[in-house]
């Protein structure tokens, strides 16, 4: 089961002083600083479907944070009710305002697929990060995505899966 996630001091793995700052500016200078941006503008549900198979891939043997920086962008398009539904039948009954973190073990794949789909149709910004590796990633409601890891050859090949799946790497603002 997912452990409900308040104060995220696992991310003290990835440099920041001493919690996840809820900035997209901050978090995206504290820890992705010089990894490349990819767009995820012309994706439509069945790729941002295929995007989520490909991430949980990556991070299937991590235990995972999932933190939810910001949600409610687009309340016309959203369903939130998806994700707490998702979220209560692990047995986690906090809002995502109570709690917009949670730890995902290694075993917990298909949910942790889940959730990132979850996040991606609802255009929310998102981290996921590993405890186990320094993987990371961060999604936008403005269509950016970073995600990088510190192991090189890992990093290479998440690079060579986006530019196969079609994304366009494009410069920070």
């Amino acid at each position: 089961m997912p452990t409900p996630y308040h104060r995220p001091s696992l991310f003290n793995l990835f440099d920041l002083k001493e919690e996840i700052p809820r900035s997209y500016h901050q978090f995206r200078r504290a820890v992705f600083s010089n990894v490349p941006m990819y767009s995820l503008a012309d994706l439509d549900s069945i790729r941002k479907g295929a995007l989520s198979k490909l991430i949980a891939g990556y991070f299937e043997s991590s235990q995972t944070i999932l933190f939810v920086h910001l949600y409610k962008v687009w309340p016309s398009g959203e369903i939130p009710e998806l994700f707490r539904r998702i979220r209560q039948s692990q047995g986690l009954m906090q809002s995502l305002y109570e709690c917009p973190g949670e730890l995902i073990g290694p075993e917990e794949t298909d949910y942790l697929l889940c959730q990132t789909a979850c996040c991606l149709y609802n255009c929310w910004d998102f981290s996921l990060c590993s405890t186990d590796r320094r993987l990371r990633l961060y999604a936008t409601h403005d269509d950016e995505l970073l995600w990088c890891s510190d192991d090189s050859d890992e990093h290479a090949m998440i690079e060579q899966n986006l530019r196969d799946f079609g994304l366009l790497r494009v410069n920070m603002p």
